[in-house]
């Protein structure tokens, strides 16, 4: 059982940390909730209370209050709010410049007196900061906050810094480049890994690791983020940090905006004094030339109807490996510097349009589109152009587009009751084929260049150790909720699912890769290579989500089951995604034969049923110090990593080592690699088994992934003062 122990104070209406979110937060929908009472301090029902905002494409929602006085106007999408609260008999009472962050629920309390309904009482004043009803531990940075930071790359590093605790490492002035930029299994919170990224609730995670990152969302694109630390309702099935980003949509006024930004090498500097780059300590990367630039255009098609918002980003960095030089004898097992520096190029470009749509009073329509190419090429300090990862969504024509498509439905039926609908797909494409690299380089490349690895400083040339001829990864998504809501009490109750599929090939030139220490070869690795790695999983959560307000005191309790299966696809010799060759094996390799490997169902198949209990009491009444506790069961993410894990060609022998004695030195092995025993220069194979399955490979037994309450789980508790 893991305890956390918060204990905070804010006491500034305009800090970053504003409050934990309402119910519904997990979509990032904000709630204005209160009481409204005479000035006897007597509930009064039956008072009607419209919420108004440009933000809005309808302009207003409507609410009743219930016998206690209490209203909730839920689904709220973050903007500036006036409130108005109309009864017979009573003056009309105005509250207004209301500010609505994602994921928040205002109290918004009213005092009418006794007048004629031609009578307005306004009311103006500083926005709630501290939510009193609910128990979630969030931040919120804005688009304005994000625009000022001063951040080389606008990307989730520059939100991850403003996060106490987090650790994303260096990256002066974006020297990191994009793809790190992004890449947020690196990171770490007080010693915990990784991050879960959402876009407006839904997931665009990469699907092969429970914390790994995708594409990067263009900044421009997004509203605000709310960054969830802790305490989530049962309408997640995990707890810890995750970046919800809230796309903007657009308004009844045409608004434009153009923003750039760049920097050549003049700009840099380090910090390493001359003494000691003289003993040899190495300088840091450097920058040849960055720039981002933005491109936004938002407004009506049609007046109150019909909305759009359209961003387009282009940017890219150029990078100086120093000590690197490009190889000029790539094709031999020999690595010469040239004279010229060896570089990393990165470039991005993005474009994305949303349309908001209030198909009726009713319903309201909205769906996203975000396309990407992605492109990095280049070497590190220990690896050489030719044989660096290079990532490209746009060389391969069935990996474009790569992004994110959206679409959601929402209809309040009534004041009341409250129905979401939303579907989301998630496709990404890491091709990292020889045509990938040798277009991107201008070089010739050809299966005939060995990977050759210097051990004694793990310098890699020549080329790469394996390719990725195509690697497609894709998620899909669907959520459906129902809301019903009075004053004192919201109910929620809802399905989510996700599909997730990766198909990969893997190749290696000449199934081979050859060692050397100082020069001298010692050692030759042989793969038992082509194959493919397919395979899937489909997550199933249902919850059910209560919430009452008893005075001071909001209880917030729920109950949520999550189903997890994973399954591997047979390998029989697909030779390609747009060639299936089903029902034959896996073509043979340079030192295998023809392979097939039978699909794997249940891989795992987990049931969990999580409870959650929360707390959240005003602490003097008046809106501004609340103490919040909250206790439930979460689940862990590495579930998703065990399909991978029970890859069928992933638990054969699928390389092998034996010695090299270079005895004549011309480093190249003079024996038969095709005998696996000693002869010529080359030692026996490591394994005789080299092409079957491994004995000593992992193994679950059924119990550990199947059933109930095996999938790794904590549970999580916290106290906390705002």
């Amino acid at each position: 059982m893991r305890v956390q122990t918060l204990v905070g104070l804010l006491v500034l209406g305009g800090s970053l940390f504003l409050s934990p979110a309402g119910a519904g937060a997990q979509q990032a929908n904000s709630t204005i909730a209160g009481r409204v009472q005479d000035a006897s301090a007597g509930a009064l029902p039956g008072v009607t209370v419209e919420a108004a905002s440009p933000a809005l494409i309808e302009q207003a929602r409507v609410g009743i209050t219930d016998g206690e006085g209490r209203y909730s106007i839920i689904a709220l999408p973050p903007g500036t709010y006036s409130v108005t609260f109309t009864l017979p008999g009573f003056s009309v009472f105005l509250r207004d410049e209301i500010q609505l962050t994602g994921g928040f629920t205002a109290t918004v309390d009213a005092e009418m007196t006794i007048g004629g309904i031609e009578e307005t009482i306004t009311v103006s004043g500083e926005s709630p900061v501290v939510d009193t009803q609910s128990v979630r531990n969030q931040a919120v940075v804005s688009d304005e906050l994000m625009s000022s930071l001063p951040s080389g790359l606008k990307a989730y590093t520059s939100i991850a810094r403003l996060i106490p605790g987090m650790n994303v490492g260096s990256d002066a002035g974006g020297a990191n480049g994009l793809f790190m930029s992004f890449f947020v299994s690196r990171w770490t919170r007080h010693g915990v890994g990784g991050a879960r990224i959402l876009v407006d609730g839904m997931s665009m995670q990469n699907v092969t690791g429970s914390s790994r990152n995708t594409s990067p969302i263009n900044s421009s694109l997004v509203n605000e983020t709310i960054v969830e630390q802790g305490g989530v309702s049962a309408e997640s099935n995990s707890n810890g940090l995750t970046f919800n980003m809230i796309p903007k949509e657009g308004s009844n006024a045409w608004n434009f905006s153009v923003f750039g930004t760049g920097t050549g090498s003049a700009l840099q500097a380090d910090n390493l004094p001359p003494e000691l780059a003289d003993r040899g300590v190495p300088t840091t990367e450097t920058i040849d030339s960055m720039y981002d630039t933005h491109f936004t255009v938002g407004g009506p098609l049609k007046r109150d109807r019909l909305w759009l918002f359209a961003a387009t980003r282009a940017t890219g960095v150029k990078t100086v490996i120093e000590g690197l030089f490009e190889n000029s004898t790539i094709g031999t097992p020999f690595y010469t510097a040239s004279d010229v520096p060896a570089i990393r190029r990165e470039w991005d470009k993005s474009q994305s349009a949303r349309i908001t749509w209030q198909v009726s009073p009713r319903n309201k329509f909205s769906g996203l589109a975000f396309f990407q190419t992605f492109q990095q090429r280049g070497g590190t300090t220990t690896t050489t152009q030719e044989a660096s990862t290079s990532f490209g969504t746009a060389k391969q024509g069935f990996f474009w587009p790569a992004g994110m498509f959206q679409v959601a439905w929402t209809a309040p039926l009534t004041s009341r009751f409250l129905i979401e609908i939303g579907a989301s797909i998630t496709t990404t494409g890491y091709p990292m084929s020889r045509k990938n690299i040798q277009d991107d380089l201008g070089i010739q490349l050809d299966d005939t260049h060995i990977s050759m690895n210097e051990r004694s400083t793990g310098f890699r040339y020549n080329a790469k150790q394996r390719y990725d001829e195509y690697n497609l990864q894709d998620r899909y998504a669907e959520r459906f909720t129902v809301s019903y809501v009075t004053g004192s009490h919201t109910f929620k109750t809802g399905v989510q699912m996700e599909q997730a599929i990766v198909d990969r090939q893997l190749l290696y030139n000449q199934d081979q890769v050859w060692t050397l220490r100082n020069g001298v070869p010692t050692s030759i690795q042989q793969w038992a290579t082509p194959w493919q790695q397919g395979y899937g999983y489909e997550e199933i959560g249902v919850f059910a989500q209560d919430q009452w307000t008893i005075d001071r005191l909001t209880l917030n309790y729920g109950l949520r089951f999550d189903y997890f299966q994973g399954h591997t696809r047979a390998e029989d010799g697909r030779l390609d995604r747009l060639n299936d060759s089903i029902g034959n094996p896996i073509p043979a390799g340079l030192f295998v034969g023809p392979r097939t490997f039978e699909a794997l169902n249940d891989a795992p198949n987990f049931k969990d049923v999580s409870p959650r209990l929360g707390a959240s009491y005003d602490l003097f009444g008046d809106g501004r110090t609340a103490i919040k506790a909250y206790f439930g069961r979460y689940l862990g993410k590495s579930s998703i990593q065990i399909p991978e894990t029970l890859l069928p060609n992933a638990t054969s022998i699928n390389n092998v080592t034996r010695s090299w004695s270079d005895t004549n030195g011309n480093i190249f092995p003079d024996c038969d690699l095709t005998n696996f025993t000693s002869n010529g220069e080359c030692g026996p194979i490591s394994n005789v088994n080299f092409g079957g399955q491994n004995p000593n490979a992992l193994q679950f037994a059924d119990d550990l992934i199947s059933g109930y309450g095996n999938r790794d789980y904590f549970w999580d508790t916290a106290l906390e003062v705002q």
